[in-house]
């Protein structure tokens, strides 16, 4: 599970996200914007715990994507490692998936809250990073 975080004191319970930015005015560009509600992730968890889950991880986004190996993927290859031509072609797509694990950006805002049951509870690459 992954959203923006909320909290029973936290007065929005929404955000807008374009061009991997976060917005709040959910009327500003319609069908042009992702729209996502806040997770209250303490009841989330508490109703995983009631069922028989286990918190494995709960973290970041961007964080949650360094530990499984983002950077691993072509699109964070340094450029000198990469075709010029290619380089261009993927120069948005390149800018995107990094503002997905820069600091202050979009990976930021988002919580990812992994649950799991009968599987072990340590161990995973995920649970590297702590928020």
């Amino acid at each position: 599970m992954s959203s923006a975080n909320a909290s029973p004191a936290d007065s929005s319970s929404h955000s807008t996200y374009r061009g991997h930015e976060v917005h709040r005015d959910l009327f500003a560009d319609p069908g042009r914007q992702d729209l996502t509600a806040h997770v209250n992730f303490d009841d989330l968890e508490r109703a995983g715990a009631d069922r028989g889950f286990s918190t494995l991880a709960f973290t970041r986004q961007a964080r949650f994507l360094l530990s499984i190996g983002i950077t691993e993927h072509p699109l964070f290859s340094p450029l000198e490692e990469v075709d010029l031509v290619k380089a261009l072609q993927t120069q948005v797509e390149r800018e995107n998936a990094r503002r997905l694990v820069l600091p202050d950006g979009i990976g930021d805002e988002i919580r990812v809250l992994v649950q799991g049951k009968g599987v072990p509870g340590e161990g995973w690459s995920f649970q590297r990073f702590k928020i």
